[in-house]
């Protein structure tokens, strides 16, 4: 066996182009993890094998497992991206608004249901991020800085690989929301810049 390259859905898995396999569509074929093309390396690694009922067995369950994976990345990104947008708030969670005119009692129960609840040590303070809590902004500056910074260092392709590359996408327009307003924007259009760039070196 000896594949040829692919071509509109399919290719060859012999030299003398014969044994012709398609349905295999482009972004399967172009998979990869870390810059390790999948299909292209489990072909080249059985090279000069015969083209038997086996192989060809093998090579479509391998394509049929990277079309899942391809399709639960894409999902995961999808559930990741309305997480990050979503606020976890008392009523998200489906507790019931703390009334802070009036301390918790001994006998009122947690958001777990247990009792007597803690007393809230922080019941003088104005609530703050829904509940969710604050993030240092220096701290989120430094990480995007680095971030941007290793982007801009990158020649040809991203730092990362594919999925941290997504995740990444994903994530650093909403770490910038921590920032002053014209700071964040400034950030996510220099980011944002430098990942067009290195989509279009690839």
């Amino acid at each position: 066996m000896r594949a040829s390259d692919w071509s509109e859905g399919a290719l060859f898995l012999c030299a003398n182009r014969t044994a012709r396999v398609s349905g295999v569509s482009a972004a399967v074929w172009a998979f990869s993890v870390s810059g390790y093309r999948l299909l292209y390396r489990w072909l080249d690694a059985r090279e000069g094998l015969p083209v038997d009922h086996a192989l060809v067995t093998a090579f479509r369950d391998v394509v049929g497992r990277i079309a899942e994976l391809i399709d639960l990345f894409a999902r995961a990104d999808h559930l990741l991206g309305h997480a990050l947008n979503a606020t976890l708030s008392r009523e998200v969670l489906g507790s019931p608004k703390r009334n802070r005119s009036s301390p918790m009692s001994s006998q009122t129960p947690d958001l777990f249901g247990f009792k007597p609840a803690q007393g809230d040590l922080f019941a003088d303070e104005p609530a703050r991020n829904d509940g969710v809590g604050v993030a240092n902004p220096e701290a989120v500056r430094a990480r995007l800085l680095k971030l941007l910074a290793e982007a801009r260092a990158a020649e040809f392709r991203p730092p990362w690989n594919e999925r941290t590359t997504r995740t990444i996408q994903i994530v650093f327009p909403q770490m910038a929301n921590w920032l002053p307003h014209d700071e964040a924007e400034q950030l996510r259009f220099a980011f944002a810049q430098e990942m067009r760039r290195l989509t279009d070196a690839a």
